[in-house]
């Protein structure tokens, strides 16, 4: 089944995986200077994946993830490490 988007809906989703890439490129940046005390696993060019699978999540779905897990939920935390 196709799913049926609109422009505002596609732009979104651009801005998702570019969102995605320009953290990711920042991360391989900084990654050099010794930082960041943990291995990372980039996934440059596999943004869509992310972003359209969680586009299709709905509210009763579940979805986990593994990685960052000591610097909890918060996203801002995340990337506050990777500034």
């Amino acid at each position: 089944c196709a799913m049926m988007m609109d422009q505002n809906q596609i732009f979104e989703l651009w801005r998702g995986m570019l969102r995605i890439r320009m953290v990711e490129e920042a991360i391989a940046e900084h990654y050099p200077e010794q930082e960041m005390r943990c291995p990372v696993h980039l996934s440059i060019g596999q943004e869509a994946a992310a972003v359209g699978v969680c586009a299709a999540l709905q509210r009763k779905d579940w979805i986990f993830s593994c990685g960052i897990k000591q610097l909890g939920k918060d996203r801002n935390q995340v990337c506050c490490v990777v500034q």
